[in-house]
């Protein structure tokens, strides 16, 4: 039932049979026609003969009559009473070879249909075969342009038939290896980039820690001596800071990772991070303010996304000015769930807001700590928990940060 479900051959099989057929039903009706023709040609032979014998001889034995009539054929005794009134075997026989060559006309015929039918199938058969050894040959050629590197071919078939299944099959393959070496490469740029962004921003937390090294080896001043300890305290943060989110933008990367799918309290979540950040809310005196309720929910890992709305508001912290407002909305609807971080900071000029998210990019108001991967991470979380992020700012006015977390 397989093999019927291919069209090619269903189109020669239909074929195959109908030529069949009008064989069939030629060599019915040719049959039939001889055999009409015989049965036609005696009855009105013998019925001529027979009425001439009865009007020359009216005294004709009845029972000849009879027996010709019913039995089409006359035993040896009835021919020497057919001689009698003038009918030869000779004369017989003539009828005989008459009908016989009608005969051998149509035999020939039919024969001939038979011959023509059989190399009909053999020349069908052997195009078939041909068209599919080029159509074999075609794809054994493409399939070794593959191995060769060479994937830009298009063998795309909108006709039917398994072969045409497989080119196709064949093409989204190639198409689907053509795409993977496309990502593979651009995660080798990415890697690439990545190393380069990593050393450079180790380079100056080292180089630092270098000099403060030295330093403290000749300083004497116990209060100096505290200065560089701490700033050396504060530049392995940086590296720690740096290596851990690097990590977790890896493991997010490369999906090695698994996010848990819990039902997450919004304002439970915002509280536990306001209560990290407390230290930085009351050094600059930041006035924080919280809008929603407590029923709105997210679907999502709540350390993961922790750490995303953390450094969120971690940025609009920094960027907002002492006293400043920050303000944390969220709301749920049956599509999402939308949160809003707004502050009255420094804002973030047009020419930065296209690479806001970009990993290592800092803008120009950024302090020199920053080293331009917080919201890098946070987007990639977000996104990574069906989600996305989006930024809007008017330079020393506003920052909102607005982030939804889709339910489906």
């Amino acid at each position: 039932m397989q093999l019927w479900k291919n069209n090619e051959i269903k189109r020669i099989t239909i074929v195959f049979l109908f030529v069949l057929l009008i064989f069939i039903a030629s060599s019915f009706i040719a049959t039939t026609t001889i055999i009409n023709s015989y049965k036609n040609y005696f009855l009105n032979y013998n019925a001529r003969v027979l009425n001439a014998i009865a009007l020359k001889y009216p005294e004709m034995d009845q029972s000849i009559i009879d027996e010709i009539l019913n039995n089409g054929q006359a035993s040896t005794s009835d021919l020497e009473l057919l001689n009698k009134y003038g009918i030869s075997e000779s004369s017989l026989l003539s009828s005989v070879d008459a009908v016989k060559e009608e005969y051998d006309n149509v035999l020939y015929v039919n024969m001939s249909l038979t011959i023509g039918l059989f190399l009909f199938i053999i020349i069908v058969i052997f195009v078939f075969l041909t068209k599919l050894y080029k159509k074999i040959s075609n794809l054994s050629a493409y399939t070794l342009k593959i191995m060769n590197g060479n994937s830009n071919i298009d063998i795309i078939d909108n006709n039917e038939g398994e072969i045409s299944i497989l080119k196709n099959r064949l093409y989204d393959i190639t198409r689907i290896l053509k795409e993977n070496n496309e990502l593979l490469e651009k995660d080798k740029l990415s890697l690439k980039t990545a190393i380069a962004d990593i050393s450079h921003q180790l380079k100056t937390p080292l180089t630092s820690l270098y000099l403060c090294n030295e330093i403290l080896q000749d300083e004497k001043d116990i209060h100096q001596r505290k200065v560089f300890f701490n700033k050396m305290h504060q530049e392995l943060e940086r590296i720690e800071w740096l290596i851990s989110a690097l990590l977790k933008m890896s493991k997010l990367d490369s999906k090695t990772v698994t996010l848990k799918k819990d039902k997450i309290k919004v304002c439970v979540l915002v509280d536990d991070i306001l209560s990290s950040l407390s230290n930085m809310i009351n050094n600059k005196q930041i006035d924080i303010g919280k809008r929603g309720l407590d029923d709105v929910t997210i679907i999502g890992d709540y350390n993961w996304m922790r750490e995303a709305i953390s450094n969120i508001i971690k940025n609009s912290i920094e960027h907002t000015n002492k006293k400043g407002n920050i303000e944390i909305s969220y709301e749920d609807n049956p599509l999402y769930t939308e949160i809003k971080i707004l502050d009255n900071g420094e804002g973030i000029s047009k020419e930065d807001m296209p690479y806001i998210f970009n990993r290592f990019y800092k803008a120009k108001g950024s302090s020199k700590e920053s080293i331009g991967i917080g919201l890098a991470l946070s987007k990639t979380i977000i996104n990574s928990l069906n989600g996305n992020v989006s930024v809007k700012s008017r330079k020393n006015e506003y920052t909102v940060f607005t982030i939804k977390m889709y339910k489906n």
